[in-house]
């Protein structure tokens, strides 16, 4: 309940004083707890974490004190209950000490302030009281003192301080993972937030892993006179992976058999990092299987056509991929076209293209001069409508979906074709993503993927739905 000042001539009734008797014993019962014990206690859907023991023993530590300065660095499957037990163990902290100054961090504001209600909620529930006054949903303080403060990586902490920092999954997703800038700017944050740090006080970077250099990395590779700064609490969602003794970590939620439907449903790149805590380097091959082949497509399917449009400094030639998805999710490349730089040669291919699969809409990815591009073709004499999608993060990390259906054979090439297709196989089996190689048509074919598949661009046209034109 919230606290209110009270004067000094004024008289509690026996039913405020009953109230008030049963908050504070509600709060010792509580704070009476070992967290484990807690959780379900105050969470009854919730089971005690006991697959979290380790770093649930060493979260104790830090919050009673008897663990001074600790670094920790927990890898933790995603959907393993990592979020939820921080959650509670903040409440239970502040039940424990009403005075402990906290800092949860996510990848951005509206995660960290879902992230603050929750365990605001669970702490009230537990009987503790926040100051009136100061109760912001980025921001509260409980009754006695202690601020809690939560953030995302692009929010402000100057004049911040706590006794425990946790930080729960900074990256928010593949495309800032494979982004250098956004994850070093993530680690500049976390580095940040480190630093402000009371004396004495533990930091906690909580999180599924998403690449070899993201912030849990780059915690993982500090030194202290030749030993790890952080110690590293390493969970797999499979232990013993391959071998006859393999296991789920969590078998009560996660089964095994569950997790090896999300490992095909995913692609080898994400389980390793997301389920084995274990990211590989990118691979410079992406499309690393061989192209499975159609003999012919379904009589329905959705359809859209990808450009790459290449007026560039590195002179890249301009293609173009026709690619259509049927009700079962597999994906066939119907053509694909590359034409020079010549923009009047590319304004009679992509006409050409439109009068041969009328159903189909323009999409492009773009960045820097390729805006005026779209704006050129729109104009007289072209009058060509293409929908510019704003090219966020690396080319590589925008294909890395398209690769995974490839790999897994969802992403079907004719067994003849009229146009080039074994230059088109050959371009997308080198692509290393780098600026300068010649990657149009795997651009071209990552447009029309993301168009059809839910991403960037399916939201401008929803639908696509048509027949096949002969």
């Amino acid at each position: 309940m919230a606290w209110k000042p009270k004067s000094k001539k004024y008289q509690k009734t026996e039913e405020e004083f009953e109230s008030d008797t049963y908050q504070e014993n509600k709060r010792d019962l509580f704070a009476d707890k070992s967290l484990l014990e807690y959780i379900p206690a105050i969470s009854p859907r919730f089971a005690s974490p006991y697959h979290l023991i380790d770093f649930v023993h060493v979260l104790e530590g830090c919050i009673d004190g008897t663990i001074k300065d600790g670094r920790y660095v927990v890898t933790v499957p995603m959907r393993h209950g990592k979020s939820e037990t921080c959650a509670h163990a903040i409440a239970w902290a502040l039940l424990r000490n009403p005075k402990l100054d906290t800092m949860y961090i996510s990848y951005n504001a509206t995660q960290a302030q879902r992230f603050s209600r929750k365990s605001r909620d669970i702490f009230v529930g537990s009987g503790g009281e926040c100051r009136e006054g100061y109760n912001t949903i980025a921001e509260w303080q409980v009754k006695d003192g202690g601020i809690q403060v939560f953030t995302g990586i692009d929010g402000q902490i100057a004049g911040k301080g706590a006794n425990l920092i946790i930080i729960d999954d900074p990256m928010k997703g593949r495309e800032m993972a494979e982004s250098p800038n956004e994850r070093q700017k993530a680690a500049d944050f976390v580095q940040e937030a480190i630093s402000r740090l009371h004396p004495g006080g533990s930091v906690f970077m909580v999180s599924a892993r998403w690449h070899v250099d993201d912030p849990s990395g780059q915690l993982l590779r500090k030194e202290n006179n030749g030993q790890p700064e952080y110690v590293h609490i390493h969970k797999r969602a499979i232990e013993d992976e391959g071998l006859p003794t393999e296991h789920a970590f969590w078998p009560d939620v996660r089964p095994l058999d569950n997790l090896k439907r999300i490992r095909r449903e995913v692609g080898e790149y994400n389980w390793f990092s997301w389920f084995q805590g274990e990211p590989r380097p990118p691979d410079s091959n992406l499309f690393q299987s061989a192209a499975m082949v159609y003999d012919r497509v379904p009589e329905s399917y959705q359809i859209a056509i990808g450009l790459d449009l290449g007026f560039t400094e590195f002179g890249d030639s301009s293609a173009a991929v026709v690619m259509a998805r049927d009700s079962n999710g597999i994906y066939y490349i119907l053509r694909v076209e590359q034409w020079r730089k010549n923009i009047i040669a590319v304004s009679h291919g992509i006409k050409a293209l439109q009068q041969s699969f009328p159903t189909a809409s323009l999409f492009q990815y773009v960045s820097g001069n390729e805006v005026g591009t779209l704006d050129l073709l729109r104009e007289p004499p072209h009058g060509i409508d293409i929908f510019g999608v704003p090219a966020r993060y690396n080319k590589y990390a925008r294909a890395m979906p398209t690769a995974d259906k490839w790999n897994r054979g969802e992403i079907r090439v004719p067994k003849l074709a009229s146009w080039d297709l074994p230059a088109f196989i050959s371009q997308c089996q080198s692509f290393t993503g780098l600026e300068g190689d010649r990657d149009d048509m795997v651009d071209a074919m990552v447009s029309a993927f993301d168009a059809l598949d839910g991403g960037a661009c399916s939201g401008l046209v929803p639908g696509f739905y048509g027949k096949r034109v002969l």
